[in-house]
């Protein structure tokens, strides 16, 4: 038999449920970190891949003098909304039609 008395019992009651709540807000901190962090990851990554990859392209057509520094970022840039327009030209509009 639980020998506590009635008010122990609501005090440890509004813990747990005060640690469930805090519980409950890292989980969502997390759902809604996790993902935000692995596409800045990526687009970190593809910004290196990319800065490098320049180099060896405009030395062999000639242009290493138009070259600078965080020239990756202006060419991630111009892919990211290219994917987009082609997103939600190629992929959006085909949807909406099929479903309306």
């Amino acid at each position: 038999m639980d020998d506590r008395s009635p008010r122990i019992r609501g005090i440890i009651a509004r813990m747990t449920s005060s640690w469930k709540k805090v519980l409950n807000y890292f989980l969502n901190g997390l759902l809604y970190t996790v993902p935000v962090a692995i596409v800045l990851y990526i687009i970190f990554q593809l910004f290196i891949f990319l800065d490098e990859l320049l180099i060896p392209v405009m030395e062999s057509l000639g242009m290493e003098k138009y070259r600078f520094q965080g020239m990756g970022i202006i060419v991630l840039i111009v892919l990211i909304t290219g994917m987009g327009y082609f997103g939600s030209t190629l992929i959006a509009r085909p949807v909406r039609r099929w479903i309306n």
